[in-house]
């Protein structure tokens, strides 16, 4: 989406980031956040911003269930020593679909970038590639402190 209307003087736009249903512009005085649709802007200015969380989820519990479908394949096929073909296809079955779920569960990962804005009730939650969520949580971190007022020092 365009957000260049919602700028103000000497305000330009220098990062755009494309995230999972959002866009993230980061302008040189604040962040923009917009829906695909465009339904949706928010504005967040850097020293709103207190803090922000990065968080990978794994899915440990899946490699543990695709391993125990192929335990479970092994041990029928043990058990049943039955000449029928059945059997047989029904163990390439459980192997197939235990290997398949233990490296989804390998594969598979939810990564997370959390932002923490003075005045917002919860987090700004946003998704995407590993990559893109370190690179908005750089550009936050750079353009919060080129933003930040220098102290201010009193004579006594």
């Amino acid at each position: 989406m365009d957000v260049s209307k919602y700028l103000t003087d000497n305000e330009v736009i220098d990062k755009t980031f494309t995230l999972k249903g959002f866009e993230v512009h980061a302008t040189n005085k604040r962040i923009f956040v917009s829906s695909d649709d465009g339904d949706i802007v928010q504005d967040y200015v850097y020293e709103h911003i207190s803090s922000m969380l990065f968080t990978a989820k794994h899915y440990h519990w899946l490699i543990v269930i695709g391993i125990a479908i192929v335990a479970a394949s092994l041990i029928f096929k043990v058990i049943s020593r039955s000449p029928f073909q059945v059997n047989f296809d029904l163990f390439w079955i459980g192997i197939a679909i235990g290997v398949a779920i233990a490296l989804a569960g390998a594969f598979l990962k939810k990564e997370v970038l959390r932002l923490f804005v003075i005045g917002v009730p919860g987090p700004r939650e946003f998704q995407a590639d590993r990559e893109d969520l370190e690179a908005l949580f750089k550009t936050v971190r750079e353009e919060k402190e080129a933003n930040q007022s220098p102290p201010t020092v009193t004579e006594e």
